[in-house]
């Protein structure tokens, strides 16, 4: 007799009852009973489809815009197959498939991973950690990368990264770290840990490029050389120039543009002018001098607002009775949106979808007119068809 499907009860994604799987990566419990696992997302499946609405298709105003990114910057995506198993990505070295493979037998779920030119973009999972992992959400998420550091290209995540922010969500913290190049800051490059409040990986998303040189700590180019290139790079008379600081940093312009780039160290010089008003950082190369890249944060300043939609099925209903979450400063006091992936993701992809179009195209915002960004999330999914 051939046995019914069976529906997640988080997703209502429909699945025929058959999975090696026994423990729910979203509550933990036996569902060799009665139940499946959903691949998709990560909760039991139910004998029956749910009967409510829930908020999991994220849609953003600027997805379209976004995939033209990946295009335009020849992006390589990889997407691991539901059951988590994995192609073979483009320059993913013999110890990053190493430690994908732990990850993988590892999880209570399956692993669903993008990759960006051999290093993970971003990586879904349900992934246990020992008690002696530590208590608090910050050494659990530095056991997570002493464990699975190969994944990230890190030798030794003692030296290799450092906690620069921690971010409290509902169910979840978020701890963000600093790729450090040979004890060096690396500009704009991190690795974002979400650990569960029961204590489990759940998320991990990173913005770090593929390489990691050795680079000198003590150049040849000093700080006060460097402050004097940065001034003379910019159109402004040096009497309404003031430095701000300077500062000696691993820097590679494909986290801001997409380009393909190597890591060097790099003074990163920030500077403030007085008239006419801006506030500059210019990055001039460590070793030579030369000037590598500039952004101007008083003219560039994005303006991303995200909204959750609170289940609300139109766009309409979402711009008239959505709720405002994440802004530039972070997220809005009281607002406790569903979850917290997506919308956190909608809003960092709508500043590097921003960031592009600005470096390669001086192009302020999609009006060139520097309009906020507005992405909405949680969209429900009641009268969703197939």
């Amino acid at each position: 007799m051939q046995q019914a499907a069976k529906f997640c009860g988080s997703c209502g994604m429909v699945l025929p009852p058959t999975s090696s799987l026994s423990i729910c990566g979203t509550c933990g419990r036996d569902v060799r009973s009665n139940a499946a696992f959903c691949p998709y997302c990560g909760s039991g499946m139910e004998p029956t489809p749910p009967h409510r609405s829930i908020p999991r298709k994220t849609v953003a105003i600027l997805a379209a815009v976004a995939a033209l990114v990946v295009v335009v910057t020849g992006v390589a995506w990889f997407l691991a197959a539901g059951d988590g198993s994995m192609a073979d990505p483009d320059g993913l070295s013999s110890e990053q498939k190493e430690a994908f493979a732990r990850l993988q037998a590892n999880s209570a779920g399956a692993v669903v991973a993008r990759f960006e030119a051999g290093m993970p973009r971003t990586l879904q999972a349900a992934v246990p950690l020992p008690p002696s992992a530590g208590q608090s959400p910050e050494e659990r998420a530095a056991y997570f990368l002493t464990t699975y550091g190969q994944l990230y290209r890190l030798s030794d995540p003692s030296s290799d990264i450092a906690i620069t922010q921690v971010h409290e969500f509902e169910g979840a913290t978020a701890v963000e770290f600093r790729r450090q190049v040979s004890g060096l800051p690396l500009f704009a490059g991190d690795i974002r840990v979400h650990v569960s409040d029961d204590g489990w990986v759940d998320y991990v998303s990173a913005t770090i490029p593929p390489d990691n040189p050795i680079l000198d700590a003590d150049p040849a180019i000093d700080a006060d050389a460097a402050s004097q290139a940065a001034v003379a790079s910019i159109q402004a008379e040096p009497d309404t120039v003031t430095v701000l600081t300077t500062d000696l940093v691993a820097f590679n312009e494909g986290l801001l543009t997409g380009k393909t780039s190597q890591t060097v160290a790099a003074w990163a010089v920030e500077l403030d002018v007085s008239s006419p008003p801006a506030s500059p950082t210019v990055f001039v190369d460590a070793t030579d001098g030369r000037v590598l890249f500039h952004f101007d944060a008083l003219v560039t300043d994005r303006e991303r607002l995200t909204y959750t939609a609170n289940d609300e099925i139109t766009f309409q209903g979402a711009v008239d009775r959505g709720v405002l979450w994440l802004t530039e400063e972070g997220a809005i006091a009281g607002v406790s949106p569903p979850s917290t992936k997506d919308g956190e993701d909608a809003h960092f992809w709508a500043g590097r979808v921003y960031d592009f179009y600005f470096a390669t195209f001086g192009r302020d915002s999609y009006d060139a007119n520097g309009s906020p960004i507005r992405s909405f999330v949680h969209y429900g999914i009641y009268n969703a068809t197939t």
